[in-house]
């Protein structure tokens, strides 16, 4: 083997090796991206959740209050003719 051989297969091993530990490096990022993608996506599933339940009450508390004002509204109404028809025979 001469020497250049020696020195090209030195090359080649460091090569090899950084290679390998890049290969390691690169699947433990991809391990933790993946770890860490499945967590923010569990986080934001919640907190959507969560917000889509707190508008469906609202919306629910909404309708109550249209309902209640309706009512409200009809009953003024109501005691307003009666106001207005015992003003209108009194006079």
């Amino acid at each position: 083997m001469t020497r250049f051989e020696r020195v090209i297969s030195a090359f080649e091993k460091y090569i090899d090796t950084q290679t390998g530990d890049l290969r390691t490096i690169i699947s433990k990022e991809a391990e933790e991206g993946l770890k860490w993608r499945s967590e923010f996506e569990d986080l934001n599933t919640k907190k959507i959740i969560e917000i889509h339940n707190a508008l469906k009450l609202l919306n629910q508390n909404i309708g109550k209050v249209n309902s209640d004002s309706k009512d409200r509204y009809d009953m003024v109404s109501q005691e307003m003719r009666v106001v207005e028809n015992a003003v209108s025979s009194q006079l």
